[in-house]
């Protein structure tokens, strides 16, 4: 069932932590305290006065505060053990939590979770307190929230910071294109199955709990009876009359502290280019998918997706899909956005009438031996809101100003080339299993990803399989049939730390904060 006002009031918007809507992009400075709870008195007490930022802002604001809390940190504040095993499993055990979840994460060898520098199984974090504000009131903003009783409450043993370079993630490319958009106004059919046609809309409950989902199910959260809730705090859950509902307006938050080796990629590509600018630039776009402008390396669609229009540019880089691209000679398989966000629908777009939605139901008439290959994409989108950090080392640093023309020579080493740099990577969801993990273990981590062997080739692993084979290679199809594979990719992206949080509602952190 679903409740009778179905769009979001300024009221409801109220009680969701702003993160999930805004993400705070005008806000450049951030930095992110992970903590200890050592006092759960001072803590609640701490929390009935924190400043936290909401979803209904309509005046963009020079400050931000979020809060987000591990399973661990929930029960050092005290709550119910109901409201405790009402979470998905994923978020109970932890990221870090067992040695199969690590494997298929692809959290083995130098990412394995004993070298993090956080998020171990003895460094795992109560909360994180996200403060974003404009670079000159950052400073400022930190030490108002960090009054008493802070002191008293947390101990600090990890502060991220974060840095400016404008719309570029370490490597270069411009990043952020591709995000799903929410459907506020829940005017997704209730039920919707079989699509042909790849949609960037998304149900509000594959990023909120409480609400229907893709599925047009509910996902399982924590809920209380009205006896739990004598100060009727929480709102109604819209699917079970007669209780209250501690996730809804909640989500998942998932953090993963990625350090990139920027000068290892450009230079692993300098040397397959043979130091030639030109195919330098060819092998780099074709390994992420996208010119480092952020355009597609595949046709865009000369009808919108979900009909939205094609200006301004970050809206025109986002419409496309593979359709146009079937043999991927233009954008490979295993390119990472190819990975990351297949594009794809229930049914290829050729299954357009009953019979040939029959016939494609049961495996038959393929255009192709790679379709049906994957599952559909709009059971496994995210919501990205990582931060870069560290200094910018650009391909003009490594190869000098002519980095562009072709046949430069490779350039001297950068005074800043062994800083460390990478992403605080933030993604926001529902089911962590479905969304999340299923990103990073089917399509990310696993070698036999649309058929190919190989791993994702800017941010997979490289350890071998079980069975031994290597995953460190990358296959470029060629319009002559031939494929062009290059070999002995490395780790270019480590993992230093990172845990799954759930970020509450407003409401859910005025009943944390009013525990007795």
């Amino acid at each position: 069932m679903r409740a009778s006002n179905q769009y979001f009031s300024e009221a409801e918007f109220q009680d969701i932590q702003g993160l999930l809507r805004f993400g705070h992009g005008h806000l450049t400075g951030a930095r992110f305290y992970l903590l200890k709870i050592v006092d759960a008195l001072a803590a609640r007490e701490w929390l009935s006065g924190a400043p936290v930022t909401n979803a209904a802002t309509t005046r963009l604001s020079d400050v931000a505060l979020q809060i987000a809390f591990t399973h661990d940190g929930l029960r050092a504040l005290g709550l119910s053990e109901e409201i405790l095993h009402g979470f998905s499993d994923e978020f109970i055990v932890g990221m870090a939590g067992d040695e199969s979840r690590s494997r298929r994460l692809g959290d083995v060898g130098p990412n394995e979770p004993t070298r993090w520098r956080w998020g171990r199984a003895d460094a795992v974090p109560h909360l994180i307190v996200m403060i974003y504000a404009t670079p000159e009131r950052l400073e400022s903003r930190a030490a108002e929230i960090k009054r008493a009783p802070w002191a008293t409450a947390f101990v600090e043993f990890e502060v991220l910071t974060t840095d400016d370079n404008g719309a570029n993630e370490p490597f270069g490319f411009k990043d952020g294109i591709s995000q799903p958009v929410i459907d506020w106004e829940r005017r997704k059919p209730e039920r919707l199955h079989d699509t042909i046609d790849y949609t960037n809309v998304a149900a509000v409950g594959e990023f909120l709990l409480g609400y229907p989902n893709e599925y047009t199910r509910y996902t399982d959260r924590p809920l209380v009876g009205e006896q739990d809730d004598p100060k009727r705090i929480l709102p109604l859950a819209e699917d079970r009359p007669g209780k209250r509902d501690f996730g809804r307006n909640g989500t998942y938050l998932v953090f993963r502290d990625l350090a990139q080796d920027v000068a290892a990629f450009w230079r692993y590509v300098d040397q397959q280019a043979q130091q030639n600018a030109d195919e330098r630039w060819k092998i780099a776009h074709a390994i992420v998918g996208r010119t480092m402008a952020g355009d597609p390396i595949v046709r865009t669609r000369q009808k919108p997706i979900d009909g939205v229009a094609t200006d301004p540019k970050s809206i025109w880089q986002n419409q496309f899909t593979y359709e146009t691209d079937p043999d991927g000679t233009a954008c490979p398989f295993g390119a990472h956005i190819r990975r990351v966000n297949p594009r794809n629908a229930d049914l290829p777009s050729d299954a357009n009438s009953l019979l040939r939605r029959i016939v494609r139901v049961f495996g038959f008439g393929r255009r192709g031996p790679r379709d049906d290959l994957i599952s559909s994409t709009r059971f496994h989108r995210i919501l990205r809101r990582g931060r870069e950090y560290g200094l910018r080392l650009s391909v003009q640093d490594l190869f000098g100003e002519g980095a562009g023309v072709s046949g430069d020579a490779l350039g001297g080493a950068p005074q800043n080339e062994t800083a460390e740099r990478g992403l605080r990577f933030i993604c926001l969801n529902a089911n962590i299993s479905r969304q999340f993990e299923f990103i990073q273990t089917a399509w990310i981590e696993n070698p036999k990803f649309d058929g190919l062997d190989e791993r994702d080739p800017l941010v997979g692993g490289r350890t071998a399989t079980p069975a031994g084979m290597a995953t460190d290679g990358f296959s470029i199809p060629q319009d002559s049939g031939m494929n062009c594979r290059i070999r002995s990719l490395t780790d270019f992206v480590t993992v230093r730390g990172g845990a799954y949080f759930f970020m509450p509602s407003i409401s859910a952190l005025r009943y944390i904060s009013q525990i007795s």
